[in-house]
């Protein structure tokens, strides 16, 4: 599929930022529908054991409600459990949302610089120019999407309860 072309980026853009963490022999998603920077949305929380995750969470995004105001799936290296490999290029291909997935390591040669400091940056059914004003809209100061910053303390909240 042909990478699309926004016509614009609003400040408020919709997007679904996500963050997993194992637990026992299951890996717990929280998702976070965020516009912009400013404003949660809708939060979506998800069980799967490891081959089934990229299908639950294609079924979740799919069936929401929310799916047509979503403009972009953003995973981040922060909220993803280290040796866990997704198929980025499939959730895609299956949500048709675009995806932006951002790593500590190289990996790519589509490279974006976050503040002082390179990540790499693979995009999928989206120009890598749309994919800068993006992530302009939706990072804040702590070089994290916002959307992904809070789906990743709600999970960590959801994970170690205070008893």
């Amino acid at each position: 599929m042909k990478p699309s072309r926004l016509k614009e980026v609003k400040d408020e853009i919709r997007i679904l930022g996500v963050a997993i963490e194992k637990k026992n022999d299951f890996y717990q998603i929280i998702g976070v529908i965020y516009r912009g920077k400013k404003f949660l949305d809708h939060v979506i929380k998800i069980q799967a054991s490891y081959p089934e995750i990229e299908n639950n969470l294609i079924n979740e995004i799919n069936n929401s409600s929310n799916k047509s105001q979503i403009r972009c799936l953003i995973f981040h290296y922060d909220a993803i459990p280290l040796k866990l490999e997704l198929n980025f290029l499939k959730i895609f291909e299956e949500t048709k949302i675009p995806l932006i997935s951002i790593f500590r390591e190289i990996e790519s040669k589509k490279l974006y610089k976050l503040k002082d400091d390179s990540k790499s940056i693979n995009f999928f059914g989206i120009n890598f120019p749309d994919t800068k004003k993006i992530l302009k809209k939706v990072i804040d100061s702590e070089n994290i999407p916002e959307a992904v910053r809070v789906a990743n303390l709600i999970l960590k909240a959801y994970m170690n309860p205070i008893t």
